[in-house]
């Protein structure tokens, strides 16, 4: 399978505003590179890429709105790696005392793509594109 990166690695370092990753898109382009497959990969199960395809230029065309997203997410991914969290050991804690109860959740982030940690803006971008809310792929968590 063909992976159509979102960004390149100069596109993600010119969007990045995360320190670390800015300086691993000079210094490791190998690692940084994987980050924006991961994400690409997983924008690419949510929206067909065709439909960025450009005839006239023989060439697909991404818009700004979804790089900035995709660099969102690979801030998040990179995040994820670097502090060794892994989503499936996050935990639901619930707590009821009498008729009163509440659950918490260990996430930093309401909100999550493939379960890299993101923001509201992030997931609009995406669904505006697929136009299909689908199911599995992102999470509020209000709690």
């Amino acid at each position: 399978m063909e992976i159509l990166p979102v960004m390149t690695v100069a596109e993600l370092q010119d969007l990045t505003l995360n320190d670390e990753l800015l300086t691993l898109c000079s210094s490791d382009y190998q690692k940084v590179s994987k980050i924006i497959n991961a994400v690409s990969i997983r924008i690419r199960n949510k929206i067909d890429k065709e439909i960025f395809y450009d005839e006239e230029s023989d060439s697909y065309i991404i818009p700004d709105d979804l790089k900035y997203a995709c660099a969102s997410l690979c801030e998040g991914l990179y995040i994820m790696d670097k502090e060794k969290i892994n989503v499936a050991s996050k935990k639901v804690v619930s707590e009821k005392i009498d008729d009163y109860s509440i659950t918490y959740s260990d996430s930093q982030s309401a909100y999550t793509f493939f379960w890299i940690p993101t923001d509201s803006n992030v997931i609009a971008v995406i669904e505006a594109y697929c136009g299909i809310t689908g199911k599995w792929y992102w999470n509020i968590n209000l709690h």
